[in-house]
């Protein structure tokens, strides 16, 4: 018999008729003797909702207290899908993080797993039960305080415990068919791809595609971890299977990948080294998940730009002017997006790069080309005009 750990996100557990759905299928699996670690998200939108409530109490909550907050959902979602698998006589046991022995750093809304004990798990699948795990969560080793992962940490948590199970397979079930070549919403033509290289999907993740976490698809390539994205309201349908395979006869393109909502920030330091450290760590503690950071010398100085969510810039203002060396800011541009389009060779082919800046008409703020994958950011306004012209040579 198999070990199956699979995680479902929020829009498929959002109403109880998805939650029975959902209980249905893990019931398929416990029924023939395999083994069954389920992983859930909060319900639908209600991390959204207690975030909220949150900030209209206060604009600043405390991260400590925003965790504890926010943890609640994943354990809402738990035991209803523990409710809902006792009506079909399937013995099961839900856990939170800590339960689980989600062991992590101390970075309160974004941290990092540092180890899994998972003793209660493997207690409960010697038991025959369905074991569900609160995603999204963990308690940190050295504090004993209940830590959150950031936003879409569930993908993480499912892989971390496939990883140290030892799991069959990992599967991600979402409100999608799979990974598609663009974004739907801004490319009709877009379509699902069947398989892709854990670096490939990499990169879409970290450039805006939301199907599978960065972190996450990083976790499952450390340890060779394949990882099948399908949808949980069509579970029989192929997906994207996401692994390491021979890509010799691949095409040089193979998706788009897109991030709206950034700003463009520059400015000029003495000391990029240190500001290049800290700007980091800031970042990271607001749950940044995309930056961009590049710079350039001039008279004696080194000119920095970043792109980052602009939601963030005026406290990012506020904190470069608070650093205990010269910052001067230069410029700061909002409304932007990143086009990204994510392949293998882009960098030595002249005719398709010559062949990709032709099918964008708009201004260009700057480009990034490597091997893997060519940047393009715009106004956002024009990001629907530039993803159509870039995925007609896909």
């Amino acid at each position: 018999m198999s070990l199956f750990v699979k995680k479902f996100g929020g829009s498929s557990l959002a109403t109880p008729a998805q939650i029975d759905s959902v209980a249905k299928h893990l019931h398929q699996f416990w029924e023939r003797g395999d083994s069954v670690v389920c992983v859930v998200s909060a319900m639908g939108n209600s991390t959204d909702d207690l975030a909220n409530l949150a900030y209209q109490l206060n604009d600043k909550p405390p991260p400590r207290e925003l965790d504890m907050l926010l943890t609640v959902g994943e354990r809402i979602s738990m035991a209803l899908l523990s409710i809902s698998l006792a009506k079909l006589s399937v013995p099961a046991i839900s856990l939170t993080g800590s339960q689980s022995g989600v062991l992590t750093d101390d970075v309160h809304g974004n941290a990092s797993i540092l180890e899994i004990k998972g003793d209660r798990i493997k207690q409960g699948l010697n038991d025959k039960k369905v074991v569900i795990v609160a995603g999204y969560q963990g308690m940190c080793l050295a504090n004993k305080e209940i830590t959150t992962l950031g936003r879409g940490g569930s993908d993480v948590s499912a892989i971390a415990l496939a990883v140290h199970l030892k799991a069959d397979e990992c599967s991600i079930y979402k409100d999608v068919e799979g990974v598609f070549t663009a974004d739907p919403s801004l490319c009709d033509e877009a379509r699902i791809v069947d398989e892709l290289t854990w670096r490939e999907m990499y990169i879409l993740a970290e450039n805006g595609n939301g199907v599978v976490h960065p972190r996450a698809v990083k976790l499952a390539a450390h340890h060779k971890l394949p990882i099948h994205v399908k949808s949980s309201f069509a579970p029989n349908n192929r997906g994207t299977f996401i692994h390491e395979r021979d890509t010799m006869e691949q095409k040089q393109i193979t998706g788009m990948a897109d991030k709206h909502e950034l700003c463009l920030f520059e400015c000029r330091t003495i000391n990029p080294s240190g500001y290049a450290a800290k700007m980091t760590r800031w970042l990271r503690e607001h749950d940044a998940v995309f930056s961009l950071f590049d710079q350039s010398m001039a008279d004696g100085k080194t000119y920095v730009w970043q792109v980052f969510p602009q939601k963030l810039l005026r406290d990012f203002r506020v904190y470069t002017a608070s650093l205990d060396f010269e910052v001067e800011f230069i410029r700061a541009v909002e409304n932007l997006a990143i086009i990204t389009v994510v392949g293998m060779g882009l960098n030595r082919d002249a005719d398709l790069v010559e062949n990709m800046f032709s099918k964008i008409n708009v201004p260009v703020y700057a480009t990034a080309l490597n091997d893997d994958s060519c940047k393009f950011i715009i106004d956002d306004a024009n990001a629907t005009k530039v993803a159509a012209g870039l995925h007609s040579i896909i």
